[in-house]
């Protein structure tokens, strides 16, 4: 329910009205209509006189109907329709009068009865009572009687007066409210809403859907001292780093542990000790190797020749495909190690900045509060770089055999990227 009186109307080629709909929401029945000369007025007046004179609409010798020159011209048809909602949501009126040239229209039985001051209605009960227009007139003719309607103007220029008092009564009312509850309010009076804040808009602003407003005043006041405080040398929350995987090198490691190695033709127990300290040897080698000595380079012992055999064979061993490939292979996982370690940092660094949003929008801007940063997770990229890690280790135990990884790990990588 609206709690107001909806009447509509809609017209069609109805004089110089091409086409006009309208819906008005008021408290009365009663209407004034304020126009243009020439925009219609008297035609919409004479439209609803049609229903209290319907018996006098007839056809002319040249079959032309009294009711044609409320038609536009140049057309052959008008279209009336008016319809009347109480404020309970009740339609009292609801008819519709469609006007065809040179046809006698069907005049429909109204609930109300609709009483049109215009012209027409003067002249002819002025005549009826054999008044002149000019004639001095006490009051208004309404019907066949005189009613003098005095005391109604008193009436309407004591509630028109009321109106006004109340209205500056209104006014001085939120000058004051805003004087003494917003204009303290420091550095208010350089937002733009500020200036928004007028008896005039208020005003205006009544009838209008309210907002619905989540805090109250002094809640919004603490908010606008939260944004007020921030600080100008606020560091800037940054970016995170990326992660950059290098897809042609995981496509390396894919073929390294399918294709088979040949095996080094000395004894499995040394080869086993070997790889066991591989990297300890190889450094121990390469020393040597620059200083072009006969004395050991840790322990600076001289070299016998069982020393220097062995050393011959570690040589042999080191520059043979399976060491080589083991040292390939070592080098790969500990690139792939390298990436695990760079994205729990990249988390960490996240969690920190999520942290820092969280303390910023708490303390100065208040109008985040339901946004939050996501929190990056690794548990899927970090899982699929662990299972190529576990490929790589199956491989080093034989590089004789197979190790197949899946390609669509390596794809599932780049999407987890």
């Amino acid at each position: 329910m609206s709690g107001k009186i909806i009447t509509e109307f809609h017209c069609q080629n109805i004089a110089p009205i091409i086409k006009l709909d309208k819906v008005i929401t008021s408290s009365s029945l009663k209407f004034g209509v304020f126009a243009n000369n020439g925009s219609g007025k008297t035609f919409i007046s004479r439209i609803f006189r049609l229903t209290e004179k319907a018996d006098n609409i007839a056809l002319d010798e040249q079959g032309n109907c009294s009711t044609d020159k409320l038609i536009t011209l140049g057309k052959e048809r008008g279209y009336f329709n008016f319809k009347i909602t109480d404020k309970d949501g009740v339609i009292k009126e609801s008819f519709v009068i469609d006007l065809k040239n040179r046809e006698i229209p069907q005049i429909p039985d109204t609930n109300y009865l609709f009483h049109v001051f215009n012209e027409d209605y003067l002249d002819e009960n002025l005549r009826s009572l054999n008044y002149d227009k000019d004639d001095h007139i006490d009051g208004y003719i309404l019907g066949k009687v005189n009613i003098d309607i005095s005391d109604e103007e008193r009436e309407l220029k004591k509630i028109e007066k009321e109106g006004r008092d109340l209205s500056i009564q209104i006014e001085n009312e939120i000058i004051e409210y805003r004087k003494n509850n917003i204009d303290d309010i420091q550095n208010i009076k350089r937002l733009s809403e500020y200036r928004q804040i007028t008896p005039e808009n208020i005003i205006l602003n009544v009838d209008k859907t309210p907002y619905d407003i989540a805090k109250s005043s002094e809640e919004l006041i603490e908010d606008y001292n939260k944004v007020k405080s921030v600080p100008e040398n606020l560091p800037d929350i940054s970016n995170i780093e990326l992660i950059e995987v290098d897809y042609d090198f995981l496509r390396e490691i894919l073929e390294s542990c399918k294709n088979k190695f040949a095996l080094s033709d000395l004894a499995e127990d040394f080869k086993t000790r070997v790889k066991e300290r591989q990297d300890f040897i190889e450094k121990g080698v390469a020393i040597l190797d620059s200083k072009d000595e006969q004395n050991c380079p840790f322990c600076e012992q001289k070299l016998e020749n069982d020393a220097l055999s062995l050393i011959d064979k570690y040589n042999i061993y080191l520059n043979d495909v399976e060491a080589n490939t083991i040292r390939i292979l070592k080098s790969q996982k500990g690139k792939i190690e390298g990436y695990i370690t760079q994205i729990e940092k990249i988390q960490i660094e996240n969690v920190k900045k999520i942290n820092s949003y969280n303390s910023y929008k708490e303390k100065y801007i208040p109008s985040m509060g339901e946004t939050e940063l996501e929190e990056i997770k690794i548990e899927s990229l970090s899982s699929l770089f662990g299972d190529i890690i576990e490929n790589i280790n199956q491989k080093l135990e034989n590089i004789s055999k197979t190790v197949t990884i899946d390609k669509e790990k390596i794809d599932s990588i780049e999407k987890y990227e």
